[in-house]
């Protein structure tokens, strides 16, 4: 059993901090998609570099946490406002929750006259899934499921 350090000292300099971006890149090669977005958020915390917060955007944006990602973007370009993978993908985010939010409200409408119709069902739960609503778009997947084994089969 090991006690404590064999002589009294004092730490000037703190404690070591993890460096998390190998770790989010061996998870990400990986396949850990979802593992990878904590290191690489992990990482953004310790040292919020331009870069490091592109590539969280990055991942936020494939996972479909658009708002998320935004954040992640704005985030970079206010480090290094040139940086233009961060500017170009920023626009995609934020044309395509535009179009989701129209996309909503236009599927809102649609399921206001048909509650159960499966494909407004299916796209409003999609276009919530673009925008980060991913509680709100599962349980319109789920609601569209119920539904679509109401129907006879033919």
């Amino acid at each position: 059993m090991l006690g404590p350090l064999p002589f009294q000292g004092t730490f000037y300099s703190g404690l070591p901090r993890r460096n998390y971006l190998p770790y989010g890149r061996e998870l990400l090669d990986g396949g850990l998609e979802r593992a990878a977005v904590v290191a690489f958020e992990r990482a953004a915390e310790a040292n919020p570099g331009a870069p490091t917060l592109y590539r969280l955007g990055t991942l936020l944006a494939r996972s479909g946490e658009t708002v998320r990602a935004r954040a992640a973007f704005e985030r970079a370009l206010a480090l290094q406002p040139d940086l233009a993978e961060a500017n170009n993908d920023l626009r995609r985010c934020s044309r395509r929750a535009a179009i989701s939010t129209r996309a909503i409200s236009r599927f809102r409408a649609a399921l206001a006259s048909t509650p159960d119709a499966p494909d407004a069902l299916n796209n409003l739960g999609y276009a919530l899934l673009l925008t980060g609503r991913d509680q709100e778009a599962r349980a319109l997947y789920e609601r569209r499921w119920r539904s679509s084994r109401t129907f006879p089969r033919c």
